[in-house]
């Protein structure tokens, strides 16, 4: 993905030692070398599509990343709104039932009160939507 990558990599080296010689003389010894890394010839383009697309491929990776992130978060978002009103209207029945209960009781003493729901039976059931279908009388 980086530029340096399409071109060759050339690396110089050079080298010298001098040592004494068995005459009494000095024998001097040098080396120098040049590499050159396996290049391949972009003429028609291929290799610098292929680094476009990797880069695609990275970058599809990145969006479907946040693209799980974002459903992930308006998921929780969701549910917890749907707390929030379910919450709501469990306090809006329990009212009701209080006032009814209440009225109930001013009415005649000797009329059995009302109960109160309890949590498991008073939260409505959001995942039936579905309507019952009307029956012909």
């Amino acid at each position: 993905m980086r530029r340096a990558d399409e071109l060759p990599t050339v690396g110089i080296g050079a080298a010298g030692s001098r040592q004494p010689g068995a005459g009494g003389g000095i024998t001097s010894v040098y080396t120098a070398g040049l590499s050159v890394t396996a290049y391949e010839l972009d003429f028609f383009g291929r290799v610098r599509s292929l680094s476009q697309a990797a880069l695609a491929q990275y970058l599809g990776t990145e969006e479907a990343r946040k693209n799980v992130q974002i459903a992930l978060i308006s998921s929780v978002a969701n549910t917890y709104l749907n707390l929030l009103a379910d919450d709501e209207l469990l306090a809006v029945t329990r009212k009701t039932l209080l006032t009814a209960r209440n009225r109930s009781n001013s009415r005649s003493s000797s009329s059995t009160p009302v109960p109160l729901p309890n949590s498991t039976t008073a939260r409505p059931n959001r995942c039936s939507k579905a309507r019952a279908p009307a029956w012909p009388s």
